[in-house]
């Protein structure tokens, strides 16, 4: 759908010289309306105009100017005449008899303005919070479509939510983004401050590195088991629990619910498939880790040398611009480079019968190592160390990997029950089931409890599901480490549709 936007909608904020004063009295007619007041009359503008932070005297014409352009040349406000008031004489009536507030044009610059200040002030941020958020509201959604009669209106408030939760992801992925890029770049601050903002920002990225996989995967089961319940059911329900006003004709419903199209495409986007942006995002953030990495490890060796080159040429330029004579400037350049200094002169000839006064100058030659000007010393001392050969190490790595792997995938299987059973029933289990059967009991009773007093959870990959409904007795687990006692309730552990089978 094409945007079109009436073309003179933000022209007060460049009508100069008058472009602050015009956004002042804006946020006046904004805060105005906010209170629920029908309108302002041209004395109380004026007095509110200290409260957004314009004190600038400003005479009668020159406000009657701005509330004629608002009102004729850009349509932001309407005037009507205020009967109820009373008036001291005539003048004041011209003055105070009619009150001003904003049109739907003007409400629509107003919140354009106040989004363009918040987009510019913005801090972006990676938060795993709002990812949490997003899996809990698509959790409900599948709640709410597995009970037809839940109301249409908690349908229409979960979907809202999940939006704004969304749009929050994306709004604070692009600032955080813009942020690490200028982080990463050349910077002027002095040494300390730059390490300990990038060792700050390297924990950070990988604190949420570290949480991301785990997320992701809940919030992709999840959206699968919408989209099984039925995604195009549940917008037709948020539209009527929308409530949209009696006269609200086909085609603004049919916008409001390819909005609602849109943004679950935008949702399966960031989160379903190979190509999904939050793997895009996981590979920026780790570049920016081993970026910032590199950076520290640079500033680190410059702060253990002594001095740097840049520096001491920088030093040995002041130098010869203080010489006072050209032989001067020749015994400092001798000093600084030793270009003239004879360091192999205690070596032997190659063949001391080329020396004396009968064989040429030429003939006397003496082999040099290019080490005696560049390390002081005349050959090299030991051997480079063989690079040994990891690629055992790293395959007994990757089978302990796949070993570990199998080792959970098997004791999330076995916890999988025949139908619904008493958690007594467990009994005694071996430790890693005990510890997965923990995982899923912590999480269903964080749940909000549904139809029947049932509380749905996954695991943290999403491939198991555990639905639990307190029966009122008491269980008992036993485990090699010890006993746990607690309220025994039905249980149903199976493998989700989402989920790894």
């Amino acid at each position: 759908m094409r945007l079109r936007l009436p073309r003179n909608l933000f022209a007060l904020t460049v009508s100069e010289p008058h472009g602050e004063l015009h956004t002042a009295l804006l946020q006046v007619f904004g805060r105005a309306a906010a209170a629920l007041e029908a309108g302002l009359s041209r004395q109380a503008i004026r007095s509110r105009l200290p409260e957004v932070g314009w004190h600038d005297e400003i005479g009668d014409a020159e406000l009657d100017a701005r509330l004629e352009q608002f009102e004729h040349a850009w349509g932001l406000v309407e005037s009507v005449q205020d009967r109820s008031g009373s008036y001291t004489s005539a003048a004041d009536y011209e003055r105070n008899h009619l009150t001003y507030s904003l049109t739907q044009k003007g409400e629509a610059a107003l919140a354009g303005i106040e989004a363009a200040w918040e987009a510019l002030n913005a801090v972006g941020a990676l938060q795993t919070s709002v990812l949490d958020a997003i899996a809990d509201k698509l959790d409900e959604l599948h709640r709410l479509a597995s009970s037809p009669s839940s109301a249409d209106t908690a349908v229409h408030t979960t979907v809202e939510e999940l939006e704004r939760h969304l749009k929050s992801l994306a709004d604070n992925v692009t600032g955080f983004n813009g942020s690490l890029q200028r982080l990463i770049g050349p910077t002027q601050v002095d040494a300390a401050t730059f390490t300990e903002v990038k060792l700050a920002t390297v924990t950070y990225l990988e604190e949420f590195c570290a949480d991301l996989p785990q997320k992701t995967r809940r919030i992709a089961a999840a959206v699968e088991r919408v989209e099984a319940d039925g995604i195009e059911v549940l917008h037709k329900r948020a539209l009527i629990g929308a409530n949209l006003p009696p006269g609200t004709g086909d085609e603004r419903r049919e916008q409001w619910t390819e909005q609602r199209r849109l943004r679950w495409s935008g949702l399966r986007s960031w989160f379903c498939g190979t190509e999904a942006r939050v793997s895009r995002l996981d590979r920026l953030a780790r570049e920016a880790i081993r970026t910032l990495l590199r950076a520290l490890e640079r500033l680190d060796r410059e702060r253990r040398r002594a001095a740097s080159a840049a520096g001491d040429f920088t030093a040995l330029a002041r130098w010869f611009t203080a010489v006072d004579s050209e032989a001067e400037a020749h015994r400092l350049a001798h000093a600084a480079f030793a270009l003239g200094s004879a360091r192999h002169a205690h070596l032997a000839l190659d063949d001391p019968e080329t020396a004396g006064p009968n064989h040429p100058w030429a003939a006397a030659r003496v082999t040099v190592s290019p080490l005696l000007r560049t390390a002081g010393r005349e050959t090299a001392t030991g051997r480079t160390g063989k690079v040994p050969n990891v690629a055992e190490q790293q395959a007994r790595a990757r089978a302990a990997a796949r070993a570990q792997t199998a080792q959970l995938a098997e004791a999330w299987t076995l916890l999988h029950t025949d139908g619904t059973v008493l958690l007594s029933d467990f009994a005694e289990l071996p430790p890693e089931r005990f510890d997965r059967l923990l995982e899923l009991l912590a999480s269903a009773w964080q749940a909000e409890p549904g139809p029947g007093g049932v509380r749905a959870a996954s695991s943290s990959d999403g491939a198991t599901v555990i639905e639990l409904r307190p029966t009122g007795g008491t269980c008992r687990l036993r485990t090699d480490r010890g006993t746990l006692t607690g309220p025994d309730c039905e249980v149903h552990i199976k493998a989700s549709g989402g989920g790894r089978g």
